[in-house]
């Protein structure tokens, strides 16, 4: 089977959802949907939403380093959103 990938639907649930974080942009990169701040060519990951089934996807967090962590989070689009805005909202602030 096919491996799902995150589609130009996803990206702007996404992109409306960090409306109200105006450091941070979303692009889309095969199964993944991936949070970052910073200019195009100096980018700091922050969040990764990894499509894992039809409706349901896991949560990874970057460290200080840029390198993902995995979390043991999988649930809808949305529901991983709202989790990162109340359960790591540090991740959604800006970094130096």
């Amino acid at each position: 089977m096919a491996a799902l990938r995150a589609e130009e639907d996803h990206l702007d649930d996404v992109e409306d959802f960090l409306e109200s974080y105006e450091h941070l942009n979303a692009r889309r990169r095969d199964d993944a949907i991936i949070i970052e701040s910073g200019a195009k060519a100096d980018r700091t990951p922050h969040v990764r939403l990894r499509r894992i089934g039809v409706h349901r996807w896991t949560l990874e967090v970057a460290d200080h380093q840029g390198r993902w962590e995995p979390t043991p989070y999988t649930d809808t689009l949305e529901s991983l959103l709202t989790q990162v805005e109340t359960e790591f909202g540090w991740v959604l602030e800006p970094r130096d």
